[in-house]
């Protein structure tokens, strides 16, 4: 057994009936040293988090330094319930409270600096979008608000928020430089200066630079994965004419470099291996269809194939075929049976996902070969907040401009091979009309592809909030425009690999006379290498939100208070695009004029694109009610009814320009919460818990079907899932300098109602997905009763710190703290899954007046268990022949273990 998996045994028993904080400073009502009070500001106004009837965790400003947390990644780490994931490519950011995720659609949580939403949402995949994981500078406090927050925050906060603040100014003149050096070549500085320029006036200046040579090698050509730069900067000013009076400005910039990220794409199909007996996989038209991974045939448990038939009706074919999933040659080579038993055998990644850094397959750019560029984005940020306090009522302006330019250019199949040799028949014309059989060695097609996309967005905000109290009544009105350009360029490439034959196949369903056995018709045909000419694919996208929201708390005694709160939102989303549906396909015949409704090429071939366009618009009211009760000073029990509300759109994941198709509706989420929170022992311990029921409907989920002959996605809003949970959450000082803080929670996710048939059928589209048919095991693609993808039921964390004084004027401190996820399944089918892990962390550090010094190991044990991955398909080997490529996986590699020093000196 793993050192971990003994670890997380140990770990599980004293971890797994308490409570959801991180560190002695990850904390939800007071510093367990000192025993300060935190305030936050969750509800845009300053008040102790103790007495907030919300689940909120708060992470100060001292272990924002200490742990040097500066991305929402960083922040998942050290908070129980929310996990944040990467998919097919960087700005697929996918952050997941309470084990709700999102499939389609925009981010689930909200992404907030100093009240401000910058969440946006991808148009290229799935997530949220490059805003989602930016590297934040200079932070105070950084705040995990969860439960549907749509009627405090508005269009983003579907199932929780992340509130990032910012430090403002300091009354008196202090300054900072930090050094970072770890074992990765890593190095990083910091300067920050605060004070006073004049009486009424304060400003603040950073600046940061890092640099690292990543922790994985790219085997295929020998470049640094996970390698990054990053410089940036920001300024900030107070200014405070008199005691009514508060403006505050800031400014903030950067310019990000990222090498391609360390990932294995877990095939469950390779192509044809040389040395296994001669046409073994070959079909009955002489094409190659591949067999199953060694790891998928030999593996007992970790990444075994399943047999799941694909049943009857699927691409046209027959009875269901459960006997060619049961004979062992067949078991080898699933797809070189007769071509009608194609599809109606798929192979299926199960049990727990495992890769290695020498599994890395990710090809040299074709043009340099050297390694892909990666991920390139500048940002940047204006922020401008004034306020007016004339003690019972005070007004706040909040404006807000975001800017952000990425470049994203990776190896998108993830692949780097070359498919079996195509022989060519003597006499047999291949420029005509049809294909006959090739029965002289195996043949085989697959895809080579990159993608280059550049994304430009614009977000601006403008919110008034009018607040006020009396004695019995605390209330708040304010009013939000939102609006986000975004415009996308596709330079993506996709060309026929090295050694295959052409794709016909891909888009026919048989061979002979021509496509769809209409003599005459030219099928689709691809060419061998990049077409560098090929024209540019466009789509942007224009979000207009505008709400209006209010509260009233009444005060009705001295222990209860009744809040109602509510929100009209107001929302329209503008598309437009290009209208190409095989977007950066280097076809022997051009890249322009997509496909017919039968698969085969327009005649325009190299004609203008044209555009298409779309436009949808929701509205909606959306309440939340609270009752608290403040039984003594130091406990409090709240009861919460609250909505969430996620606005619809148009799908721009399908590889597709043409946004005249793929509307899909607005997502809600209901739930109801009880908690309490505690104080206990003169404040030497915090114990705070909840319970939460959520029930989530029209969820935003993508489906392939059947369209005119050709195969292409669809969102649909369909399917009900239930979570049920509790979190737990103490900071104990259990004698001076001895801190222990637990968290856990506990979220049961579960589709109640998810039939892939019916969600068609009631869409008046064939269903004709094989893979999700094998993933859910049944004829009717139904995954009621399944655990929902990406969801954790157990997370919890455990630290302990101790701390002591040196001398006068020096103190230090060790800590140990750690992390435990239990496995997550990356598909609706629940057959592979992310393994369970605990990780572990060390740190020792010498705290003087002007300096302070962290030795620090990261991941202790060296874990490398996969801890980020999705489901995905196979492009650079179609198994089949019918347009349904083989199931796969995305498996991020993890950080290894790191050990390196932090430095401080202050002046």
């Amino acid at each position: 057994m793993k050192y971990s998996h003994k670890l997380h045994k140990l770990f599980a028993l004293s971890a797994m009936a308490m409570a959801v904080t991180t560190t002695s400073h990850v904390v939800s009502a007071q510093e367990v040293i000192g025993l300060e009070e935190v305030i936050v500001s969750a509800r845009k106004r300053e008040e102790s988090l103790q007495v907030v009837p919300l689940a909120i965790a708060a992470l100060n400003a001292k272990l924002i330094d200490e742990k040097n947390i500066s991305s929402t990644q960083d922040v998942a780490r050290l908070i129980s319930g929310l996990t944040f994931d990467e998919g097919v490519l960087p700005n697929d950011t996918r952050p997941v409270i309470r084990s709700v995720p999102s499939s389609r659609g925009r981010s689930n949580v909200g992404i907030m600096v100093d009240h401000v939403d910058i969440t946006s949402e991808s148009l290229t995949v799935g997530g949220g979008g490059m805003t989602g994981n930016l590297r934040l500078l200079d932070l105070e406090r950084i705040e995990v608000v969860k439960g549907p927050q749509s009627a405090l925050y508005g269009r983003s906060a579907f199932t929780g928020a992340i509130n990032y603040r910012t430090k403002r100014p300091s009354e008196e003149f202090e300054g900072k430089v930090e050094l970072n050096l770890d074992d990765n070549d890593t190095v990083e500085g910091k300067l920050a200066v605060s004070g006073p320029l004049s009486d009424n006036v304060r400003a603040g200046l950073t600046l940061s630079s890092w640099q690292t040579d990543g922790y994985y090698t790219n085997p295929v050509t020998g470049g640094d994965l996970n390698a990054g730069e990053s410089t940036g900067g920001s300024l900030s000013l107070e200014w405070t004419p008199n005691d009514t009076f508060t403006a505050y400005g800031r400014v903030e910039a950067s310019d990000d470099e990222y090498s391609p990220r360390a990932q294995v794409l877990r095939k469950s199909v390779n192509n044809h291996p040389y040395g296994l007996p001669y046409g073994a996989s070959m079909d009955a038209n002489g094409f190659d269809h591949g067999s199953l991974t060694d790891s998928a045939v030999n593996a007992p448990t970790e990444n075994k194939t399943s047999f799941n038939p694909a049943i009857s009706g699927i691409d046209g074919f027959g009875p269901e075929n459960v006997a060619a999933c049961a004979d062992p040659i067949s078991r080898r080579f699933p797809f070189a049976a007769d071509p009608a038993a194609h599809g109606l055998c798929r192979p299926i990644i199960t049990g727990p996902l495992s890769a290695n850094a020498s599994e890395v397959e990710i090809s040299a750019n074709p043009l340099t070969g050297r390694d892909f560029s990666g991920t390139n984005t500048d940002s940047l940020r204006l922020h401008l907040d004034l306020e007016w306090d004339w003690e019972s009522v005070q007004f706040r302006s909040i404006t807000a401009y975001t800017e952000n330019d990425t470049n994203i250019q990776e190896d998108f199949d993830l692949t780097d091979y070359t498919l079996a040799p195509e022989v060519v028949i003597p006499g047999f014309d291949l420029s005509g009309q049809g294909y006959g059989p090739f029965v002289d060695l195996p043949i085989q097609y697959g895809f080579s592809s990159w993608m280059d996309i550049d994304h430009e967005l614009e977000q601006f905000s403008q919110e008034f909030i009018f607040q006020g109290s009396t004695d019995v009544l605390d209330w708040q009105v304010s009013a939000l425009y939102w609006e986000e350009t975004l415009d996308t360029t596709y330079h993506d490439k996709w060309w026929m690999r090295e050694g295959g034959f052409d794709t016909a196949a891909f888009v026919s369903p048989g061979f002979g006379a021509g496509c769809f056995g209409a003599p005459g018709v030219r099928c689709f045909s691809t060419a061998t290498a990049p077409d560098m000419s090929a024209p540019d694919d466009k789509l942007s996208r224009e979000t207009q939100s505008a709400s209006l929201a209010g509260s009233l708390a009444w005060h009705i005694n001295e222990a209860f208070t009744l809040t109602v709160e509510g929100r009209y939102l107001d929302e329209e989303i503008d598309y437009a695009g290009s209208g190409v549906d095989n977007r950066g396909l280097a076809t022997a015949y051009g890249n322009c004029g997509g496909f017919t409704p039968f698969g085969v090429l327009k005649d325009d071939y190299h004609g203008d694109c044209g555009n298409t366009t779309n436009s949808v618009s929701f509205s909606e009211f959306i309440p939340r009610v609270s009752v608290d009760w403040q039984t003594s000073d130091d406990v409090m029990f709240y009861l919460t009814y609250a909505e969430g509300y996620k606005p619809g759109g148009v799908d721009t994941t399908n590889a597709s320009t043409d946004v005249s198709v793929g509307t899909y509706d607005p997502e809600k989420l209901t739930s109801w919460e009880l908690g309490t929170k505690t104080s206990w022992v003169d404040n030497s311990v915090i114990f705070n818990a909840a319970a939460f029921f959520y029930e989530y409907t029209d969820q935003q989920n993508s489906i392939q079907t059947e369209q005119g002959g050709f195969i292409g996605t669809t969102v649909v809003n369909a399917g009900e899932a239930e979570v049920k949970g509790v979190e737990f959450e103490l900071n104990w000082l259990v004698t001076t300098g001895l801190n222990l803080g637990v968290s856990y929670t506990f979220a049961d996710s579960e589709y109640t109602d998810y039939n892939l048939s019916e969600i068609a059928a009631a869409e008046g589209v064939t269903l004709s997905s094989t893979n999700n048919i094998a993933d859910a095991g049944n004829a009717e693609a139904d995954f009621t009763g399944n655990q929902m993808p990406q969801s954790a039921e157990h997370s919890a964390n455990l630290m302990v710190r101790y701390e002591a004084p040196i001398s006068d004027g020096m103190s230090g401190f060790a800590e140990v703290d750690g992390r435990y996820m239990s496995k997550r399944y990356i598909s609706a089918g629940n057959n592979a899954y992310l393994p369970d892990y605990d990780i572990w962390n060390l740190s020792m550090g010498i705290d003087a007046e002007s300096w302070r010094v962290i030795l620090y190991i990261e991941n202790l044990a060296d874990d490398d268990s996969i801890q980020s991955g999705i489901s995905n398909t196979d492009y650079g080997f179609d198994v089949n022949g019918m347009g349904g490529l083989s199931n796969a996986a995305n498996l991020i590699l993890p950080k290894p273990r790191t050990v390196g020093i932090r430095g401080t000196f202050r002046f």
